[in-house]
């Protein structure tokens, strides 16, 4: 079979995933400060955007050339990202072994995360594509593509600065000497820009103000209970699936992970920053199901009922608009009801 044909049902199912999120996940009405700005840079005007949307061109830039307005390029952006996201999801996932209907069944369940829906929610960010790059990047890694990821390590820094998470796992391989070159080419490509194109306000300036905001406990009470909420019971099934996977892909959890504390200190959308996990929470997920099913059928199957229940929880959007008391028993229904599968599907 050709590569083109092999990987047909791969492109139809991401392109028919992106098109369902499209239609049933209503953007916000409200544009963002963040959009703000990344409109402000798609009509070619920088002077007043500040750290760290300023560095971020690539994405502003297409939407800016788009014969379309700057709000509906950023959208159609989006979309096709999320396209790539579930195609580069089921290539990473066909690169471990994981082919067929563990590999989509995971794939649903990224789908139906809250880190996935807000893309859908506010589709006038950088986010979906940043999530692309670090898809793209995960592949290249997994499959031993040094060159390709090399590319798109230098690109996706200027699409979103997440990408610098993954940039140091060559160093984990052995290929370690170049995993050098590519750490000291990536630090000067983000710091560079900064030297030659300084912002009204410094990435020292932007943290600082940031973790000051984050030192009470009340703060920290709500990044656990969003970390938490973020991935609820699919934390079960991650972890588990991380266990059983290659050195590899554990070594690349361990550096979103720590990524993904960085961007937290700075963020107090916690929810988002963890979104940077959904390339090793799809390999886990899929590595879990693929071995649950062995023993665990019946669980199994439990648990992909619960997705349309998870689909309902991971739009607060839609919830927010029931009535509090519906709203609050939806939520404990959907978290105890996952949870419970979830766990029946790990238990051996």
């Amino acid at each position: 079979m050709s590569p083109g044909r092999a990987h047909g049902p791969h492109i139809a199912i991401a392109a028919g995933l992106a098109l369902f999120g499209a239609l049933s996940v209503l953007p916000v009405r409200i544009p963002t400060l963040d959009t703000h700005a990344y409109v402000s840079m798609a009509q070619g005007n920088y002077s007043a955007v500040g750290t760290p949307f300023r560095y971020r061109v690539v994405v502003p830039a297409l939407a800016g050339m788009l014969p379309t307005s700057p709000l509906l390029g950023l959208r159609l952006i989006t979309y096709v990202s999320m396209a790539g996201v579930y195609f580069l999801g089921l290539t990473e996932c066909a690169s471990l072994g994981i082919v067929g209907w563990p590999a989509l069944c995971a794939l649903m369940v990224i789908f139906c995360s809250r880190a996935n829906l807000f893309n859908f929610y506010n589709p006038y960010l950088t986010d979906a594509t940043g999530l692309a790059v670090l898809f793209l990047l995960s592949w290249c890694f997994i499959a031993d593509l040094y060159w390709p990821f090399l590319g798109a390590a230098c690109l996706g820094i200027f699409v979103r600065e997440s990408a610098l998470f993954a940039v140091p796992v060559w160093l984990f391989s052995p290929k370690w000497r170049k995993g050098i070159w590519i750490i000291l080419l990536g630090v000067a490509i983000f710091i560079l820009p900064t030297l030659l194109f300084p912002s009204p306000t410094t990435y020292r300036d932007y943290a600082a103000l940031a973790i000051k905001a984050k030192a009470n406990g009340k703060e920290l009470f709500r990044l656990a209970k969003d970390v938490s909420l973020s991935w609820h019971c699919v934390w079960i099934l991650c972890f588990c699936g991380l266990l059983r996977l290659p050195r590899r892909v554990q070594v690349l959890a361990g550096l979103l992970v720590l990524g993904a504390g960085a961007s937290s200190l700075v963020a107090d959308d916690y929810e988002r920053m963890v979104s940077v996990l959904c390339p090793v929470v799809l390999s886990g997920v899929a590595k879990t199901l693929e071995t649950a099913w062995v023993k665990n059928q019946a669980m199994v199957i439990a648990f992909l009922c619960t997705l349309p229940l998870q689909f309902l929880f991971s739009s607060p959007y839609v919830l927010q608009g029931m009535p509090i008391r519906i709203h609050h028993v939806t939520l404990v229904a959907t978290l105890a009801i996952s949870s419970l599968c979830a766990a029946g599907v790990v238990v051996d």
